[in-house]
């Protein structure tokens, strides 16, 4: 979303999406009724509809007057049916998510193309349970699967279609849950006043799934409930100890460039040529410790630095001759004092090697007192 700056910028406004029916304009309306709601708020009411998309909207006024809506999107299959009435790329849809064994599981696979396939696998504990391409001509179709008890924990259904080089990969996750280990735990003989120091005894009867008899282990606790009222006791209802599936499988759709490999040796490349970009600079002799400020010489077995922070360069052609001087031993620079431009000049390599160095001024033009005076003296 791009960024809005200053108040009275254009708000943004996201074009709608052909593919999410709850993005589509409203059509007619279809149905209408009005209700009344019970003690409880709620109220229901049936319709009879054909295959499509719809949407839902109530609306109603709160104790203030003030009017209230809500909507809902629904969409009305026939699990009959060979093609799909919605116009949307890819669903897969359940009445429920929650088998028991020795039910059958169903779902439903549809295209809103007018010809699509699918590849459709059910996994379980890391194995592949059915896998099938959806039949050609056919846009939407049921998947069933009978549940057993070896499923219990669960299994997994993946779902493949790739259409306009957009992939619609989708993995649920199918609950068949450990109801044959829930316990109901049943009060026979339960006091709930006694007095202090009154012994007392309950009785509890302990039953499994079908009111069938369960041996368990048990542990009572007794509290003061009175607590409840700062903080309520939530006491664990199960453990999570049994067994849940987890899927092995991972799709992916990605378009990726691919280099090849070798195993030994190497590639020949006799008309390589190096395609480094490169931009104009200066001379390394121009710009080498330009930022430091300093130079170094060395005489009689000494090393004098300088770091003067009015030190500047005096100008292209000195530096040319500073950089030839410097390879035959001399150290030239120019110094910028109050206002007139000084340089050291060494006039020969007799000089530089006797230790005699001469010192020549510039003056920049202007005269006066500020002329006549010198560089700083490093003979010594």
């Amino acid at each position: 979303m791009p960024h809005r700056n200053g108040r009275f910028a254009p708000e943004f406004i996201p074009e709608p999406d052909a593919s999410n029916v709850n993005s589509w304009e409203l059509g007619k309306v279809v149905a209408e009724k009005g209700f009344t709601t019970d003690e409880s708020g709620q109220a229901k009411f049936n319709f009879d509809l054909k295959q499509g998309a719809y949407r839902v909207i109530v609306e109603t006024q709160d104790r203030f007057g003030k009017k209230v809506s809500a909507r809902s999107p629904i969409q009305v299959l026939n699990p009959k049916a060979g093609k799909l009435a919605i116009k949307i790329p890819h669903l897969i849809k359940a009445p429920t998510w929650t088998v028991e064994p020795g039910g059958e599981f169903m779902a439903i696979w549809g295209s809103g193309y007018g010809e699509a396939r699918a590849f459709i696998e059910v996994e379980h504990r890391r194995k592949i349970l059915q896998s099938f391409w959806t039949e050609r001509g056919l846009t939407q179709l049921q998947l069933k699967q009978v549940v057993n008890e070896a499923m219990r924990g669960g299994f997994t259904v993946h779902v493949t279609m790739v259409r306009e080089n957009r992939a619609y990969l989708s993995s649920h996750k199918v609950n068949v849950p450990w109801t044959n280990k829930n316990l109901t735990v049943k009060w026979e003989s339960f006091r709930d006043k006694l007095q202090p120091g009154q012994p007392e005894k309950w009785k509890a009867t302990i039953s499994g799934p079908d009111a069938k008899k369960a041996v368990a282990e048990m542990a009572a606790v007794l509290y003061d409930e009175s607590l409840d009222q700062f903080k309520a006791h939530q006491w664990q209802q199960a453990f999570g100890v049994f067994r849940q599936d987890n899927n092995s499988l991972n799709q992916q759709f990605v378009n990726i460039s691919k280099g090849l490999q070798h195993l030994q040796g190497q590639w020949n490349r006799p008309d390589y040529k190096n395609t480094t970009m490169s931009y104009r600079r200066f001379p390394g002799e121009i710009t080498a410790n330009l930022w430091g400020y300093g130079y170094y010489q060395t005489s009689r077995n000494r090393t004098f630095a300088a770091g003067l922070g009015n030190v500047e360069m005096a100008g292209a052609p000195q530096l040319m001759r500073s950089a030839k001087m410097a390879a035959e031993g001399a150290a030239p620079m120019a110094l910028n004092a109050s206002a007139p431009e000084a340089s050291m000049d060494y006039s020969s390599d007799e000089q530089a090697k006797s230790g005699e160095k001469k010192l020549v001024e510039q003056q920049a033009g202007g005269g006066g007192a500020a002329g006549s005076q010198k560089g700083p003296d490093l003979s010594n």
